[in-house]
């Protein structure tokens, strides 16, 4: 149901994303008149990035349902929340930390944090650009 909800308002978003482009691309630009070069490349991307909503929202909430119910093997969620861990190839068990949910919670933050803190870095660097405007 959350799937189908959001698919639905996605949509719409793509939808006002393509029949509005031209105006959204100005405004992002500051007026369409200051940069026309700019703003219809601008706008050309916004109908591109229209056709990504309904995947994008089918990889949000598909993929934080499984990771909500459990259904992850992000080694660190694994570690942090289960009691002990099997290893793959019959070589046996590892103890892991047992914080159940509130394990797997955590190790989205690091993720997320350490994602976040990467794209930081790589934005702020010199030359992180290949596009000459």
């Amino acid at each position: 149901m959350a799937t189908m909800a959001c698919m639905a308002l996605m949509s719409a978003a793509g939808i006002i994303f393509l029949a509005t482009a031209d105006g959204l691309a100005g405004w992002f630009v500051g007026g369409a008149d200051s940069q026309p070069e700019v703003a219809a490349l601008t706008a050309r991307l916004v109908r591109i990035v229209a056709f990504a909503q309904p995947p994008l929202t089918l990889l949000m909430v598909l993929s934080g349902g499984l990771r909500g119910a459990g259904a992850t093997r992000l080694p660190l969620a694994v570690l942090l929340s289960q009691e002990s861990i099997t290893v793959p190839g019959g070589l046996g068990t590892v103890p892991g930390l047992g914080l159940g949910v509130i394990g797997a919670w955590y190790a989205m933050v690091a993720d997320l944090t350490v994602r976040g803190l990467a794209m930081l870095v790589i934005f702020t660097r010199k030359h992180w650009s290949r596009v000459r405007v």
